[in-house]
């Protein structure tokens, strides 16, 4: 009857195992010096030897010679042992036998002492399989067994063990053999069979078996029954029904030249004869490897490629950037995982996807050569041309009756600005326009401040409209150029009467002086006009005549009065934008902090207070109450209540709908802590008819 290889081939002595040298050696080193453990464990993957190396530990222990380092295996201990049918000699399969019935019987048969041999040996195969019960059970014994009584456990899975068996065992680790150790050892067989097989059919088995002595044997033996002659690479690539070395080696050749056309032609060449998608994935991931494994500094000793693809692994390697060779793995890795999850119907798909990525990727320049490129750039860049984009700045005020009138051709729109100054339209050029010199670099922090205030008081003065008769504007006081359009650098400065001179000593014209012409647009109507297809902005507010105020500052106010009018402050918000009530009545009045309420609550309530338009119509509605303009300020901070007021029957003057939605919101998020209401209105018109109760009592509350 035929034994096959993986049977007829299992070693018989340590130093037979192959590539498991370490475990050989300490094994024979503990028979010789008498330090046999009590219970050992032995891990790694399928087919390296680990049930083999079982079996040898125990024909040492009780061979008829021993214990001895070289178990005879002639007597009929050794024989039987090697058959499996010592009756001292105990293999258990710990995936059909896990339950707890059957550790309770080994342990009492372990109290038993062995029949012929010298010790009772139990090996335990697959030993992660066996339930926790039966862990339990097995604890005591397997930390105190008899002294006749080893123990050899095998798993492929020891972090399915428990600790506290793993604990009590000496662990070995049993290595996936080296590709070129499993060629030497499949050739040494072939030898023996006397079968003809090629250099590259043996290094395509060793690659195929991915570091197990097991499934290598398996696959040469599969071979040697397939071909009537010589073994080549052909026949182990069609045994297998992989894709050829010749594809693998031309996808990374068509992804270097940038090929997408040839790439694909490949992929629906491999597709066609049959292969797995995943399979042919894997070989492209390994290929991938070695690469990367050579740009790194490794040799070709640690490679799995074999064939043709190894002789071009070295000519890839060298063109080929670490940066690159990580963005193939990368891309080749998630398809491989979209594969294996069976994300898309056809996995084809996944396949040709990451191959054209790659291939119409390119390389990636490394970071060294973006930062030395970075490096070469000139550190001094020419200054921007004013006349070739639109600018912000050089808005002057309306023109009065002595400006002169636009020429022919020339454009009269009136920017309109925001509170800011950022004009909503871009400016016309005049056929005449030159472009203005570019400002001098400010050295001097004083006067740089001094101009950023100049500035923002021409910016608040353009967005009034001039008034147009002989009457003088009480807000706007002496207007006088700066000393920033003097400079020449675009800017016109408006100065009120307070800053410049004393009311006293100088007289307050009959009109506004009028400033020097600048290049910029030219205005004919005072009345800003809405620019077309875009809202008017809101009307600008009156300027404060506080001390110490100017164009576009806020009046100092203090917490005490924020505090006294902050309810009427949230009706005002309420009554133009009720929306923002949302978002404001989980926020604490903190303080007023530089002239600027302070608002606290938590960063998911501040967050909203982000968008430019909701503080602005906020501090619009603050000023409609304070009188003058306002701002606010939102940190982050612990809410101790909401800042809504409770709930209470209408004042007179209020309206009914108001308290009915206020307590309906409170009572919503009573009940659900931390969630924000919003409520939309609706309106119903009023009931009309016979049937209609009038309300007698003026109280606003039905007389039903």
């Amino acid at each position: 009857m035929y034994e096959v290889m993986a049977r007829r081939y299992r070693p018989a002595q340590f130093e037979d195992v192959v590539g498991q040298e370490h475990i050989a050696d300490t094994l024979k080193n503990a028979i010789s010096r008498d330090r046999v453990a009590h219970a050992y464990m032995f891990t790694g993957g399928h087919g390296c030897g680990k049930t083999t190396m079982a079996r040898i530990l125990a024909k040492a222990l009780v061979c008829e010679q021993g214990p001895t380092p070289r178990p005879c295996g002639v007597c009929p201990i050794c024989l039987d042992v090697a058959s499996g049918r010592d009756s001292d000699v105990l293999e258990i399969d710990g995936a059909s036998n896990n339950g707890i019935e059957q550790i309770r019987q080994l342990r009492e048969q372990a109290a038993y002492v062995p029949t012929r041999a010298r010790y009772k040996i139990y090996i335990i195969d697959e030993v992660h399989m066996l339930s926790d019960g039966a862990f339990n059970a097995l604890l005591k014994t397997l930390e105190e067994p008899p002294r006749h009584v080893k123990f050899i456990l095998a798993t492929t899975d020891p972090h399915k063990v428990p600790d506290t068996i793993l604990s009590r065992c000496q662990r070995f680790d049993f290595r996936l053999v080296p590709q070129n150790r499993l060629a030497e050892f499949f050739r040494k067989l072939s030898t023996q069979e006397g079968a003809g097989i090629t250099d590259d059919a043996l290094d395509a088995v060793a690659a195929f078996s991915e570091g197990s002595v097991r499934d290598g044997l398996v696959l040469l033996d599969q071979l040697l029954s397939f071909s009537d002659g010589e073994v080549t690479r052909e026949d182990v690539e069609a045994i297998r029904g992989v894709a050829s070395a010749e594809n693998v080696q031309g996808i990374f050749a068509a992804i270097k030249a940038g090929d997408v056309k040839a790439a694909l032609r490949i992929v629906d060449e491999v597709a066609s004869r049959g292969t797995n998608v995943g399979d042919f994935l894997d070989q492209l991931i390994g290929y991938g490897r070695d690469i990367m494994y050579l740009v790194a500094g490794g040799g070709m000793d640690g490679v799995g490629a074999y064939g043709p693809a190894r002789e071009a692994l070295s000519r890839l390697a060298q063109a080929t950037s670490l940066e690159t060779a990580l963005l193939h793995l990368d891309v080749l890795t998630q398809a491989r995982t979209g594969v294996r999850a069976r994300a898309l119907t056809n996995p084809l798909v996944a396949l040709e996807m990451a191959v054209a990525r790659l291939a119409g990727l390119g390389g990636v320049v490394p970071v060294e050569k973006i930062l030395a490129r970075l490096s070469e750039l000139p550190t001094e860049t020419p200054a921007a041309d004013p006349a070739s984009a639109p600018s912000t700045t050089g808005y002057r005020p309306a023109a009065t009756s002595s400006s002169p009138a636009a020429e022919p051709g020339q454009s009269t729109r009136t920017p309109q600005l925001d509170r800011t100054g950022n004009s909503d339209v871009s400016e016309a050029v005049r056929p005449d326009m030159k472009p203005e010199p570019a400002p001098e670099p400010m050295t001097d922090p004083v006067v740089a401040a001094t101009d950023r205030e100049e500035n923002a008081a021409a910016v608040d003065a353009v967005s009034r409209p001039v008034p147009t008769t002989s009457e003088p504007d009480p807000r706007a006081g002496n207007a006088v150029a700066s000393p920033a359009a003097e400079r020449g650098d675009g800017l016109t400065a408006v100065v009120r009467e307070s800053e410049t001179a004393s009311p006293t000593t100088d007289p307050i014209p009959e009109a506004p002086v009028p400033l020097p012409e600048p290049a910029s647009l030219a205005v004919s109507d005072p009345v800003p006009e809405p620019a077309p297809n875009l809202p008017p902005p809101p009307p600008a507010p009156p300027a404060s005549t506080e001390s110490g105020s100017g164009p576009g500052r806020t009046a100092p106010v203090t917490k005490e009065q924020v505090e006294g009018v902050w309810s009427k402050i949230l009706d005002e918000v309420a009554e133009r934008y009720p929306a923002l009530m949302n978002f404001i009545l989980r926020l604490r009045l903190a303080g007023v902090e530089e002239g600027r309420i302070v608002l606290a609550g938590s960063r998911t309530l501040i967050e909203p207070w982000e968008d430019a338009r909701r503080r602005a119509h906020l501090e619009e509605s603050a000023e409609a109450v304070l009188g003058h303009p306002i701002q606010f300020q939102f940190v982050t901070g612990e809410v101790a209540a909401p800042a809504r007021p409770a709930a209470t029957r209408p004042a007179p003057g209020r309206s009914r709908p108001d308290f009915l939605k206020n307590s309906a919101v409170d009572l919503v998020e009573t009940m659900f802590e931390g969630v924000i209401v919003s409520y939309q209105e609706k309106v119903v018109a009023p009931p009309s008819g016979p049937d209609t109760v009038e309300d007698t009592d003026g109280d606003d509350d039905d007389d039903e």
